[in-house]
């Protein structure tokens, strides 16, 4: 699981990691002399130009930093979690076993938990496997079966089986601060229950002292053969959400980020017209490939600002399979309000971005938060060339005795960002 360093004094650079501060680039020396006849210099103009690239310099340094300890704290509480999604995970793998004793089944979390980019809000994914059977009501019934036994369990508070969505899908709410064997009357009537609590082990409930949120879970079952798949796509999604996380250095801290400003803003959810964390990821990667990795503070910003102000989805669409991974739609593909080629699936030609009908949301945002990102910037330049004559490198920016400016400075941007 990717995990930050700890933060330090020493300034944070683009790709993550600490190094000494930077220093000033020379300043550009004049290589001609004056003479009587040459025309009058604008020092003032040079003096004004000078602060700017300083002040440049200090907020990319400050934007950069920024992200990276906001990030820091967000996978510190993501990890607190840890021992509650593991012991959820070891309640279900138990019960799910006992029910079907006749099968030979298996749970495997898959998704944000297995790849490291979860949120302290993402639901932990488990898929099932060990049903011999393609077919769907097959897979509907057991599905319903696991959400009957769980419902004789106090510590799952929430139990909502959709079984008419394109995946199937148990949605669960889990409470692990309640004991395991904590079940609601007449429960032990049924044999099933039974078994389960009889070979319960100590294991199944948490330490003293441990996080206590509840965790929500997404139970699929592997075999969706009638879906055209022989393997559950959750661990191709995962696969290849390792395999870039690989190959890209800042895409950990850019998935984060991205992740976090559209779950505020409701939009990474496809059951609600919004994105998946899958598509979001094909998505940063195809900007990364297209015009490489600048760090992840250039490269957020040139993601925001291409899909804010660039990219057109009723026009484009978007493949890691090809040079150019933005393609122009022609009239053989279908209408749709995003199109995003599979990368697990790209001989069918799957549309992974079909649900999408918020994209046009997706990319405001995007664009109004890049403007945004300018505009602090314009802000803190307007705020230093008020005291210019102070500014001869970029550590003078913090000795300004200046109330609005320390403000400025002592907040985190990328905070304000994500929620305004």
């Amino acid at each position: 699981m990717p995990k930050l360093a700890s933060k330090s004094s020493s300034c944070v650079s683009e790709n993550g990691t600490s190094g000494q501060k930077p220093t000033i680039a020379k300043s550009l020396r004049t290589t001609h002399k004056l003479s009587l006849a040459s025309p009058s210099i604008d020092f003032e103009a040079i003096t004004t130009a000078k602060v700017k690239n300083i002040v440049k310099e200090y907020f990319d340094n400050k934007f950069t930093k920024d992200i990276y300890n906001h990030v820091e704290q967000m996978t510190n509480q993501s990890n607190h979690l840890t021992n509650a999604r593991i012991l959820v995970y070891k309640r279900l793998d138990h019960c799910i076993a006992w029910t079907f004793p006749m099968y030979n089944m298996k749970t495997k979390i898959f998704g944000s938990c297995a790849t490291g980019l979860a949120l302290v809000t993402s639901d932990v994914d488990i898929a099932v496997s060990g049903i011999e059977t393609y077919d769907r009501p097959t897979l509907c019934e057991c599905l319903s079966t696991i959400s009957e036994v769980l419902k004789s369990f106090k510590w799952v508070i929430s139990n909502k089986p959709i079984l008419t969505a394109h995946v199937p899908v148990l949605k669960l709410e889990i409470d692990p601060c309640l004991a395991f064997d904590e079940t609601f009357e007449n429960a032990n009537e049924d044999p099933r229950i039974r078994d389960i609590l009889f070979s319960q082990a100590s294991e199944f409930n948490l330490g003293e002292g441990e996080e206590n949120m509840t965790v929500k879970v997404d139970l699929t079952l592997e075999g969706l053969g009638m879906l055209g798949y022989t393997v559950h796509m959750g661990y191709k999604s995962t696969e290849f959400a390792e395999k870039m996380l690989a190959k890209h250095k800042s895409l950990y801290i850019i998935t984060m980020v991205l992740k976090e400003f559209l779950f505020n803003r409701q939009l990474l959810n496809t059951y609600q017209g919004g994105i998946s964390s899958y598509c979001l990821i094909i998505m940063i990667v195809a900007v990364l490939e297209k015009y490489g990795d600048e760090g992840y503070m250039k490269s957020l910003r040139r993601i925001m600002k291409f899909y804010g102000e660039e990219f057109q989805p009723e026009k484009m669409g978007i493949t890691l399979s090809e040079n150019d991974p933005f393609f122009p739609l022609s009239h053989s593909y279908e209408t749709a309000p995003l199109w995003i080629l599979d990368h697990n699936n790209l001989v069918e030609r799957r549309n992974v971005g079909q649900g999408a009908y918020s994209v046009k949301v997706i990319l405001y945002e995007f664009a109004r938060v890049s403007k945004i990102i300018d505009l602090l910037h314009e802000k803190l330049e307007e705020l230093v060339l008020q005291h210019k004559c102070k500014v001869q490198k970029v550590e003078d920016v913090e000795l300004i005795d200046d109330i609005e400016l320390k403000r400025f400075i002592e907040s985190n941007l990328l905070s304000q960002l994500i929620m305004c």
